[in-house]
């Protein structure tokens, strides 16, 4: 896909030096460079849910060594639990 884009004198110089130092075509240069930036901008954005909570897992303890296999029970209780809480406080 053709692009035009215009550069002020000092990038049209960096590009023009770049090229003869690596012995490419200027349009190698400007396209190399964009790849780069381009891939680190994305690669900033990317975050994934283990970066946001990786400080977290694994610093609270429950003292409980079953809550994997028996999770659904203990929501259970604590539904249960918050249920009859609610009911004596409105009486």
């Amino acid at each position: 896909m053709p692009t035009s884009i215009r550069l002020d004198a000092e990038l049209e110089r960096l590009v023009t030096d770049a090229a003869r130092q690596l012995n490419v075509t200027r349009s190698d240069v400007i396209r190399r460079s964009i790849r780069d930036y381009c891939g680190s901008v994305l690669a900033e954005a990317e975050v994934y849910p283990w970066d946001l909570m990786k400080d977290l897992v694994g610093c609270f303890h429950s003292g409980r060594g079953d809550l994997a296999g028996n999770s659904s029970k203990y929501v259970k209780e604590i539904i249960r639990a918050r249920h009859q809480k609610g009911r004596r406080s409105t009486r």
